[in-house]
């Protein structure tokens, strides 16, 4: 049995400190996503390329929301160069940047700091206003010239059941916002681990989380991200995925997790995690037991009669190796 295997990005811009200092920091736009150190890309273009060489497509989950401080072109570059490189682009949002549309947003903030759980979130606004929210990211992407994307993920994976309906009236099919090694919903039919599953009509793709061990070597749930997996980590996850069946496994990446700013400002690649990109692409697209896709081809591939879905289960000792490098 071939198990598929999706990579996928969220792609956002960095509130960079804004709202814990107004008066010092502001967000910060493409400079985070474009980086290079020296004459080195290390930033987004390195990353399409090592997509590129490997014959990956992946999927990029692009936040739109940014829009409220950076209007349409600062990201909207971002989003043409995926889009000439043939990747798929679905919709993201956080949206505490409409935090910005208030123009005593400093002085809000002073007082009351947004918090994710809270002003990040669709779950604890009406369903109007998620409704309306979605709308504002659909607009965004129509603005941009892309296609309306089918499948939605929600900013920080925080996702409950109530948000499901709502994602069927504004028109998707899929969901990929579980993620259980960050948050784990109140209904227990969202505690999904790496299977997909029908939910009030739409499809939730979850981002693969599995039990590996914490820093102490404890027994701990963890999302499959590529830097915060070790590569024996990455290759473990993989192998128990496929031995138990499991029918598609989705790994979670961000551009900021390939480099560092130091103090000065200048970006330094963070050790390790382009050879885990590399190792990861490799497998995928060069195994018989694994399938490169995107969330579009595992919602294609998706049949009511698949497998239930498991926990994936990686050695203590094996995912432990990560902290010892």
């Amino acid at each position: 049995m071939t198990t598929n295997v999706a990579i996928t990005f969220d792609i956002e811009f960095n509130i960079n400190g804004a709202f814990a200092d107004p008066e010092r920091n502001k967000p910060r736009g493409k400079s985070g996503l474009l980086c290079a150190s020296g004459e080195r890309d290390i930033g987004i273009n390195r990353i399409l390329d090592i997509l590129d060489h490997h014959h990956v497509r992946a999927t990029f989950f692009v936040e739109a929301l940014q829009t409220a401080w950076f209007g349409l072109d600062e990201m909207g570059d971002i989003v043409q160069l995926i889009d000439s490189r043939g990747h798929e682009i679905q919709l993201h949002l956080h949206p505490v940047w409409l935090q910005f549309e208030n123009p005593q947003w400093r002085e809000t903030t002073r007082l009351r700091p947004p918090q994710t759980a809270t002003h990040d979130s669709l779950v604890t606004v009406s369903a109007e206003r998620a409704r309306e929210i979605i709308e504002r990211g659909l607009e965004v992407f129509q603005k941009w010239s892309l296609p309306r994307p089918t499948a939605i993920r929600t900013g920080s994976l925080i996702i409950e059941r109530s948000i499901y309906p709502v994602f069927k009236q504004c028109g998707f099919d899929i969901s990929s916002s579980v993620g259980l090694g960050i948050h784990q919903p109140a209904d227990r039919q969202l505690h999904l681990y790496t299977n997909p599953q029908e939910i009030d009509g739409v499809l939730e793709i979850p981002v693969t989380s599995y039990l590996g061990a914490d820093q102490m070597l404890r027994r701990s749930l963890r999302l499959a991200t590529i830097i915060g997996m070790g590569k024996q980590e990455q290759n473990a996850l993989l192998e128990s995925c496929q031995k138990s069946g499991g029918s598609s496994i989705v790994v979670l990446s961000h551009v900021s997790e390939f480099f560092r700013r130091g103090v000065n400002e200048e970006v330094v690649s963070i050790r390790g995690s382009i050879p885990k990109l590399e190792q990861l692409c490799g497998t995928t697209s060069g195994t018989r037991n694994f399938r490169s896709v995107t969330i579009s081809d595992i919602a294609r591939d998706y049949s009511h009669s698949s497998v239930s879905d498991r926990v994936p289960v990686v050695s203590r000792f094996t995912s432990f190796s990560r902290v010892l490098g």
